[in-house]
């Protein structure tokens, strides 16, 4: 935990030459108060400067990066990275939202895989919301070499009064959706 009081939060950054695995007892937690923004978390499996650059990543844990709250006006929501040589399995509900009543939600991006076979399944929810009438949403991006299965929920939207943010599912083999991708 990493978190920031009225100034920005602290940065988290996990990296392995091999698999990476974050139990559902973890959590990874970069987030501000007042005005202040989240800051970046960065998970990565099969780094090729750390070991052999085979690496499988696996989550189960809580991950937030999200921006302040304050009347005045809040704080953007963090970044997000996760990445992986191999296959990915991301049970983890991710949140990068911003703070209300104006600001903007974080951007989550995760790449999984170099051949066809590293498929990825998201069964987490994520959150990359601006909050407040005036916020503006997020971007979330996900890549897979293999098949992408989504089946939680994507979101990324903003306040009446502000903009909209931006999904972008890509894969190399499939794509499967029967999860809900929302950036109203």
């Amino acid at each position: 935990d990493v978190s920031g009081g009225e100034g920005d939060a602290g940065l988290i950054e996990v990296a392995s030459g091999g698999d990476v695995t974050i139990t559902s007892t973890a959590k990874l937690f970069s987030n501000a108060s007042s005005f202040g923004s989240g800051n970046s978390i960065s998970v990565t499996a099969g780094d090729a400067t750390l070991g052999s650059g085979q690496g499988v990543l696996m989550t189960a844990g809580i991950i937030k990066s999200t921006g302040g709250s304050n009347l005045d006006g809040g704080g953007d929501g963090g970044a997000v990275a996760l990445s992986a040589s191999g296959r990915c399995q991301i049970d983890s509900p991710i949140t990068v939202s911003s703070g209300p009543p104006y600001a903007t939600g974080g951007d989550v991006t995760i790449n999984c895989g170099t051949t066809p076979g590293d498929d990825a399944t998201i069964t987490g929810q994520i959150d990359a919301t601006g909050n407040g009438s005036e916020a503006c949403g997020g971007t979330i991006m996900i890549d897979a070499s293999g098949t992408l299965t989504v089946s939680s929920k994507l979101l990324a939207g903003g306040g009446v009064d502000g903009d909209a943010g931006e999904i972008d599912l890509d894969s190399g083999v499939m794509l499967q959706l029967p999860g809900t991708v929302d950036v109203d």
